[in-house]
């Protein structure tokens, strides 16, 4: 899964840290991937 921020719209990437960050915690993002049959996805690091 991605998501992308349009050039020009960077000051939303503090937002979207945060929910990707609370999504990841809840285990939502685990739950969505398996109802999509997704296989192999591996979990994004922060760099």
């Amino acid at each position: 899964m991605a998501i992308a921020i349009p050039t020009g719209r960077e000051d939303a990437l503090p937002l979207l840290n945060r929910f990707v960050a609370e999504e990841q915690s809840s285990g939502a993002l685990d739950t969505i991937q398996q109802q999509a049959g997704l296989r192999g996805a591996t979990k994004a690091t922060r760099e």
